[in-house]
């Protein structure tokens, strides 16, 4: 008897493959806002590294400014300095507006900053005023001894520390976004397996199932066979028909009927011997039915 079909298997399948799918698109979902918030976030430390080259590129035109004009006493060379007074307060508003809410830089470090420029932009007021007054040896002399070089140290230090810390926050959201992406990868790939031998084994499984099915449409069908009446003379009758008085006539008689036999029943003489079920309507071996002519006499 065939086995009893797997029924639901496929529709498990099939659902299993459709939440795994829903799974794998969740989480694509997570991995992209995942990644667009570390770009978001690459990109405002890119900002901010901006501002503090900008601050610093401020501070040294002032100071190529205001070393020019004391060297040279030509208002030519006053106009760096200019410019970066120009710059620096803009420059210096954006950067605050930048780190709003983040624990590095703070304002501690940021009074420190405007400090150590006020005093930076003082020494050069002082210097280019002092070569307009005196000339030019004291103005050299009050440059050696006004300490501008260690202000801008100062300022270069505060200002490469603040760089130095984005550059380290770049480098593992960038560590970041290659594990992001590395698992994403390794996610989709296995989830893309996986889905792809669910929907095997569904179709396997439907494929089975009609198979099951057709198999036990087929055995509960009922057979169709043709019963054939099979019958011929009686021995006993045969024998009367040899044994009688006009011999040659009934043996001729009894010759005609086994051909008429033949011609018209498949059975003939031999379905006693060995019949076939579609011909006969018998299992093998049966025995035929006595005759019309047998049951008369």
């Amino acid at each position: 008897m065939p086995a009893r079909p797997a029924i639901g298997w496929h529709s498990i399948a099939f659902l299993a493959a459709f939440l795994l799918l829903v799974a794998l698109g969740w989480q694509g979902k997570r991995t992209q806002e995942a990644l667009l918030q570390t770009n978001r976030s690459v990109s405002h430390s890119l900002e901010i590294i901006t501002s503090v080259q900008a601050i610093l590129s401020s501070l040294q035109d002032i100071e190529t400014g205001s070393r020019g004009f004391i060297l040279t006493g030509d208002p030519i060379y006053l106009e760096p300095y200019e410019r970066g007074l120009r710059q620096l307060e803009g420059n210096r508003r954006s950067l605050q507006r930048q780190v709003d809410g983040r624990h590095f830089p703070d304002r501690r470090w940021f009074q420190t900053l405007d400090t150590t420029i006020a005093d930076r932009l003082e020494v050069a007021a002082s210097n280019m005023q002092t070569r307009r007054e005196a000339g030019l040896q004291a103005a050299v002399e009050r440059l050696r001894g006004a300490g501008g070089h260690l202000l801008m140290d100062r300022l270069r230090a505060l200002l490469n520390a603040v760089e130095q810390h984005e550059r380290s926050h770049l480098a593992a959201a960038s560590e970041a976004i290659a594990r992001t992406t590395q698992r994403a990868q390794q996610l989709a790939l296995i989830g893309t397996l996986v889905v792809i031998g669910l929907f095997l084994a569904a179709f396997w499984a439907l494929q089975r199932n009609l198979q099951i099915r057709q198999q036990l449409t087929r055995s509960a069908r009922p057979a169709r066979h043709v019963s054939v009446p099979c019958y011929r003379p009686s021995r006993t009758i045969s024998t009367q028909l040899m044994s009688g008085s006009r011999y040659p006539a009934f043996r001729a008689a009894h010759r005609a009927a086994l051909r008429h036999q033949k011609r018209s029943n498949p059975c003939s003489s031999s379905c006693s011997i060995r019949p076939t079920k579609a011909r006969c309507g018998r299992r093998p071996g049966a025995s035929c039915r006595p005759s019309a002519l047998s049951r008369s006499a």
